[in-house]
């Protein structure tokens, strides 16, 4: 359901993209990092990773499967502040986007028109063996990695709303996989023919974003790896998609 959920936001958020499902062989992450080796050997500028494992000793080997040059590799950043230090793979990785969510409501109030908060359930939190690329500010993590990058509506609360066949009616899904498909095909639509990483391209664009400053995903004494704030923050990153100017 989520895959299929996935490509079609990737492809709400980019009609004119080619979409290709790549499904690996079985459920080892040796496999399911050669699923991404082969989207970007048919061509792929941008893949979807719709799954997540907690960090391990050793996850450096498998680095270089989600560090391809021109293309954006999204990730689900995981479920909940993590204050274990063991964030989701491949998100923790530091070329990959990882993608937190929120919850989206409509807010006639607003000169958006919108209400956005961070999502209760969405990950974040401080890698344990990734280091903080350059372009990413030191924090509360110190020299390592901070997830999340950016963000989209993933709550159970404001689900992404389908018509299922299967079922004869409207149902909702929702989860932080389906966000990270919703980016990629952003980034898709933006394009990724530049040598500047994609999740650095990110954070220099911040004003085209939506700067998420409500909710929380855990408690940690007001500090941004849990509490959306403004500015970057860890549930939300550097905030939601406001057009494509930022990717």
């Amino acid at each position: 359901m989520h895959a299929a959920v996935g490509l079609d936001l990737a492809s709400a958020a980019c009609p004119n993209c080619k979409l290709l499902l790549v499904q690996a062989d079985d459920e080892t992450f040796d496999s399911m990092a050669a699923a991404v080796d082969q989207a970007v050997a048919q061509g792929a500028n941008a893949v979807a990773v719709m799954w997540g494992v907690p960090e391990y000793e050793g996850q450096a080997a498998q680095a270089a499967h989600f560090a391809h040059p021109k293309v954006a590799i999204t990730a689900p950043s995981g479920a909940g502040f993590n204050t274990t230090g063991r964030q989701f793979l491949p998100a923790a990785y530091a070329n990959v986007v990882a993608v937190g969510g929120t919850e989206l409501y409509r807010d006639p109030s607003t000169a958006r028109g919108w209400n956005e908060s961070a999502w209760m359930s969405t990950g974040s939190g401080c890698s344990l063996y990734e280091l903080r690329p350059s372009w990413q500010r030191q924090g509360a993590c110190g020299s390592r990695r901070t997830v999340a990058d950016v963000s989209a509506v993933a709550s159970d609360k404001t689900p992404i709303r389908i018509y299922s066949g299967a079922t004869s009616g409207w149902g909702g899904v929702s989860g932080v996989p389906v966000a990270a498909a919703f980016i990629a095909g952003v980034h898709g639509l933006a394009g990724t023919d530049s040598a500047t990483p994609a999740a650095k391209r990110l954070y220099s664009g911040s004003r085209y974003l939506f700067d998420i400053t409500a909710g929380a995903n855990g408690a940690c004494n007001g500090s941004n790896l849990c509490a959306a704030v403004r500015g970057y923050d860890g549930p939300t990153g550097v905030g939601t998609p406001n057009g494509a100017g930022a990717f």
